[in-house]
């Protein structure tokens, strides 16, 4: 271990050599009115200069504050979302796919690291075949055979409940390959909305089929009436569809 002695030494020809660097830095910008950002060491290595090191530094420091403010922005989505690379890699994700539940068979339970397609692929069960469809998907829009992809997949949980997700890809322009934006909407209202208007026309059409009565019913753009009223009227009928056109 160097003596306090030897460590003042040091220490101060540390101080000496410091002062010359930056005089040297000092006179290289201004014999070169500033343009320079690196020179060629003897050995051959590049130094960079002090101007060219905040600038860097700089640089380094915009890209991180990008980098949460666009993380800051996928995790206020709702929507599950992944960003791939153009293997199927995940790269980012979003607070709410962090947050998903283990129970969504249909959904591959993949961290930052790991490959979404490969999960995709490895999926069993209920879910399997829509977890490959969603691959196959994502694969095209990924290797620029379409511009983008959906479809709607349901996710059965053990307490028997039916859930619906959209899954939306899109594709990102990257430096380094092309990109997909991957996200998971939760559509269940949606689908139980379009479920419970299906079986209410069901049940008008089934009441208007067994009503012995002449009856319609019309809604603006959609004309229903019972067979008995189509059976005995069948030109007013015919009138009534043609004047909603």
């Amino acid at each position: 271990m160097p003596e306090r002695g030897e460590q003042t030494e040091s220490m101060r020809r540390l101080a000496e050599l410091i002062a010359r660097l930056d005089e040297v830095q000092r006179e290289i910008r201004s014999l070169t009115d500033d343009g320079v950002d690196a020179v060629l060491l003897p050995d051959g290595l590049p130094f960079l200069l002090s101007g060219a090191q905040d600038a860097l530094r700089a640089h380094g420091e915009q890209q991180h504050a990008n980098a949460a403010r666009l993380s800051a922005i996928l995790d206020a989505l709702p929507a599950k979302v992944v960003l791939l690379d153009a293997d199927g890699g995940i790269v980012a994700t979003n607070a709410s796919w962090r947050e998903k539940r283990l129970d969504e068979a249909s959904s591959p339970v993949a961290e930052v690291g790991e490959n979404y397609l490969e999960s995709c692929d490895r999926a069993e069960g209920d879910g399997a075949r829509d977890a490959r469809a969603s691959a196959d998907g994502i694969r095209d829009v990924l290797a620029g055979n379409r511009d983008e992809f959906s479809m709607d997949y349901p996710c059965h949980t053990p307490d028997g409940e039916t859930r619906w997700f959209r899954l939306l890809v899109a594709p990102l322009p990257a430096s380094n390959g092309r990109q997909a934006v991957v996200m998971h909407i939760d559509v269940t209202l949606e689908r139980r909305a379009e479920a419970h208007a299906r079986r209410e026309q069901q049940y008008f059409r089934q009441l208007f089929d067994g009503s012995p009565c002449r009856c319609g019913c019309s809604t603006g753009r959609h004309f229903a009436s019972s067979r008995s009223t189509a059976r005995q009227s069948s030109i007013t009928v015919i009138r009534a569809n043609a004047s909603l056109k």
